[in-house]
């Protein structure tokens, strides 16, 4: 019990460290979207498809599209045919212990969707803050220093979300 609070602390200072870094925001140059990495907090939202039916009406291929999903029970992960992750994934310092978790945080990607709104949630904030994204986009509550763009939605209005991205992606000209 003792080990896992600490770690836990050590992942919270890494946290803290990396979103102090300069080099976490990006200067976004639009070139258009090509690579687009989702992590969704499943717990939340379940509705994984409707990622693909944005990738769709953005013309990106599905394939140029990863999705990464949250739950904090290691359980529940044989119930979905995702790449699921939890607290138990991280090492000390916030160190990533999957594969799949690696390869998605060291692929640089245009857009990051940051698809929780649990700011106790430690994991998703871990890979959002050492993904490779040029441009990332969240939900209000969760530390500021994540997100280029905030949309004040609730997670299960999923609708509106998408409607306020593909708004403010136009008029920023990235789409």
């Amino acid at each position: 019990m003792f080990l896992e609070a600490l770690k836990k602390k050590t992942s919270q200072n890494f946290l803290k460290k990396a979103l102090s870094r300069d080099d976490i925001k990006t200067n976004y140059e639009s070139t258009g979207i090509h690579k687009v990495g989702c992590i969704v907090d499943a717990e939340s939202f379940s509705d994984f498809e409707a990622f693909s039916r944005l990738a769709n009406s953005i013309d990106l291929p599905n394939f140029n599209l990863n999705l990464i999903c949250y739950h904090s029970d290691p359980k529940m992960h044989a119930n979905f045919d995702k790449t699921m992750f939890s607290e138990a994934d991280f090492g000390w310092n916030g160190r990533l212990k999957h594969f799949a978790l690696q390869h998605f945080a060291e692929n640089p990607m245009d857009l990051l969707i940051n698809y929780f709104d649990n700011p106790d949630l430690l994991g998703p904030q871990l890979i959002a803050a050492q993904s490779q994204a040029a441009f990332r986009v969240g939900f209000e509550g969760i530390d500021k220093r994540l997100n280029d763009l905030v949309i004040s939605t609730d997670i299960k209005n999923y609708d509106s979300f998408e409607s306020e991205l593909l708004k403010y992606l136009s008029i920023l000209k990235i789409i």
